[in-house]
């Protein structure tokens, strides 16, 4: 059995200062205000059987501030979310002003955002376009980046990284990557690509032998630097690296 809450006021700050249980926060079109604590709710008190997950159903516009998580949580429809530690998994979906994390133990999945500020991811990173600004301190474990994406602070993988974006005209992109790197290009591309790459490369010329690559699709209106310990393949929908990019003598 959950434990449901549901909220209909007239408030538009939940406060939560730790829940020991999953949690699932969803906004809905009516609004309010609530704080909640529910941090005396301990597993292992609950009778064999019981789902341990607080569902809780609030404004639409609300805001939602966490202490600390114990366990997994997903949020959505949302203005705000801040959150200083997360012991589990975290899904982020479809929050319309700014994400403001600290330290997540599991993975993390991010969905349709406006702004993210995350310290740091110690498993998994999935994110899916994010329109204002993203800033992630580093990710320990692989990084899944898709669809678009308008600022992107420097941002550190200790993993693998799947590159499948579209950037933003004018914007630089620079991920420092220790494993392997899988790009897929939009249709049409229009960048600037440098790299630096300790292992193989597929996809793009070399400027220097052996560690430098560079290349220019289009008009390169975005500028994306690569810095990878591991393998760097790129796959180009559109025209193959030959027809498509230029080799970029200035790298």
């Amino acid at each position: 059995m959950e434990n449901n809450i549901n909220v209909f006021s007239d408030a538009t700050t939940i406060v939560i200062d730790r829940c020991s249980i999953n949690l699932e926060v969803e906004g809905h079109d009516n609004s309010g205000t609530v704080f909640i604590d529910v941090g005396t709710q301990r597993p292992e008190r609950l009778p064999e059987g019981q789902q341990t997950t607080l569902s809780m159903r609030v404004p639409r516009n609300a805001g939602v501030r966490v202490g600390r998580m114990d366990k997994d949580a997903r949020f959505e429809r949302l203005a705000v979310v801040e959150i200083e530690r997360a012991s589990g998994d975290l899904d982020l979906r479809e929050i319309g002003e700014r994400c403001v994390v600290g330290k997540v133990e599991g993975d993390t999945s991010v969905r349709d955002i406006a702004n993210l500020r995350l310290e740091r991811v110690s498993g998994d990173l999935y994110l899916e376009t994010v329109t204002g600004e993203v800033d992630i301190e580093r990710v320990e474990g692989d990084v899944e980046l898709r669809g678009f994406f308008n600022s992107f602070a420097p941002l550190r993988v200790s993993g693998d990284m799947i590159l499948d974006a579209a950037f933003a005209p004018g914007q630089e992109y620079h991920f420092i990557v220790e494993g392997d790197v899988d790009v897929h290009w939009p249709t049409v591309a229009d960048l600037v690509v440098q790299a630096r790459v300790e292992g193989d490369v597929s996809g793009l010329p070399a400027t220097e032998p052996s560690v430098r690559y560079g290349a220019t699709w289009g008009a390169g209106a975005s500028r994306l630097t690569l810095e990878i310990d591991g393998d760097l393949k790129i796959r180009d929908p559109g025209a193959g690296p030959a027809a498509g990019a230029r080799q970029d003598p200035t790298t």
